[in-house]
């Protein structure tokens, strides 16, 4: 209720006075009323009277029915203490809000930047590996047709080492037994001197056509290995230098992105403390109203101190991922060396049931299968003083053998034999197939 009271009217004729009360809110006449009391009342509780912020007027009249006065007087509903400091929340409220969405927007951005800068990182690293991987096989096909380059000579030399060992060993044996020395050797008890001096020339040559071929093997993979330690040396150095390239690129990306989330975090730290000293201002400005429309001698309620709390996560760890350096395999290829073998003849001059214990000294891979043959034949196998079955007589850990070959027919003491076109006993014993056989010979020669 706003209660009017007039005072001091005073009439000089003393005739009696009307009063007419017109209020006013906002402008417009909202109460229109006479009376010959001084007094009125506006009631507030109406809708649209007296409403926070309206400007109430009331212009008085007086009247004694001939002449008339009349006066104003104003004023500004003004607000509540409850009602001021609900306008300093709500204003908080939305200073918050604003605080939250300023944040909330420098936490998206600075997430989703660091996101795409790590993952541009990360295909840049994987594009100088894919550079480093492209080396490496180049490098890698350099060095592979070097040495394949290098174990075709090899096999080449051994190749023309066989034929020339052949030929030679023909060629020897032609001329022995074309000799006049050779004739009636088979049923011979002894030999002369002649007939031994030819067996001697012959067993020689036939030595020296298998000692050139070692020889030439020899050289033949001394030389490949030489130019196969060469292209690797190469291949090693090549790699050795693309890697270090590869890895100084990546450290390159890595120290770029750790620039970028550098600068990243420092403008997400600064919008953060921009969003801080908004709020700041904005629930200072707030407070500093609600204090100054306080009525006075009216205490104000507890200020709020700081902005709501945002869960900002920290960035979490990242490591670029770097391939290693890897070595490609090495190809050496099979060398096919000559093996050695002794014998030493048992009881027996070429009989049936001869035995003839042959020892596996070395040129035979560990564990590898075995194959004899007696003047071109199989022939019966023993080990440890039982027969042992084709394709079952194999090497030791170390490459080593010794067995006992058994007659299982006669043969002539020495001399030619007839179905064989060789003289006395040859035999070969044998590991691998084609180009990477192994073999070694050794003779027999039956005197009694």
């Amino acid at each position: 209720m706003l209660q009017v009271q007039v005072v001091d009217v005073v009439d000089l004729d003393a005739e009696p006075l009307t009063f007419q009360f017109d209020w006013r809110v906002n402008g417009q006449t909202v109460r229109l009323h006479s009376s010959s009391t001084a007094s009125d009342v506006l009631d507030l509780s109406q809708p649209g009277l007296g409403d926070r912020g309206d400007l109430i007027e009331l212009i008085v009249t007086a009247s004694d029915g001939t002449a008339s006065t009349s006066t104003m007087a104003s004023l500004t509903v003004a607000a509540s203490p409850s009602e001021l400091y609900a306008d300093y929340q709500l204003a908080v409220s939305q200073a918050n809000q604003v605080y939250l969405n300023a944040v909330g927007a420098a936490v998206a951005w600075r997430d989703a930047t660091i996101a795409a800068t790590r993952a541009a990182a990360q295909t840049a690293a994987d594009g100088y590996y894919g550079q480093y991987q492209a080396t490496v096989a180049q490098a890698y096909q350099v060095y592979l047709l070097a040495q394949t380059m290098a174990y075709s000579a090899y096999q080449s030399t051994v190749a023309e080492a066989d034929i020339t060992e052949a030929s030679a060993k023909a060629s020897a044996k032609t001329v022995y037994f074309a000799s006049s020395s050779a004739a009636g050797m088979e049923d011979q008890v002894t030999l002369t001197p002649e007939q031994q001096a030819a067996l001697d020339e012959y067993l020689a040559s036939y030595g020296a056509a298998e000692q050139d071929w070692v020889n030439s093997e020899q050289a033949a993979w001394n030389s490949f290995v030489a130019a196969e330690a060469d292209a690797w040396s190469t291949l090693l150095v090549s790699l050795t230098a693309a890697h270090a390239e590869y890895q100084s690129a990546v450290a390159f990306v890595e120290a770029n992105r750790l620039a970028q989330e550098g600068q990243i975090v420092s403008s997400f730290n600064q919008a953060y403390s921009e969003a801080l000293a908004s709020w700041q201002s904005l629930e200072s400005s707030a407070w500093s109203t609600y204090l100054q429309s306080l009525p006075s001698g009216t205490g104000p309620l507890p200020r709020v101190a700081d902005p709501p709390a945002v869960p900002i996560q920290q960035l979490g760890g990242f490591n670029l991922f770097v391939q290693n350096l890897q070595f490609p395999n090495r190809v050496q290829g099979p060398r096919r060396p000559r093996g050695v073998i002794s014998i030493t003849p048992g009881s027996g001059s070429g009989a049936e049931g001869t035995e003839i214990t042959v020892t596996v000294q070395r040129g035979f891979d560990a564990n590898a299968g075995l194959r004899v043959l007696f003047n071109g034949a199989e022939v019966t196998i023993l080990q440890n003083g039982n027969v042992v079955q084709p394709g079952n007589l194999r090497t030791d850990a170390n490459g080593r053998a010794t067995f006992t070959i058994r007659l299982d027919r006669n043969y002539p003491r020495f001399g030619r034999v007839e179905e064989r076109g060789q003289l006395g006993y040859e035999i070969r014993v044998s590991s691998g197939a084609g180009q990477n056989t192994v073999y070694a010979y050794a003779h027999y020669i039956v005197t009694r």
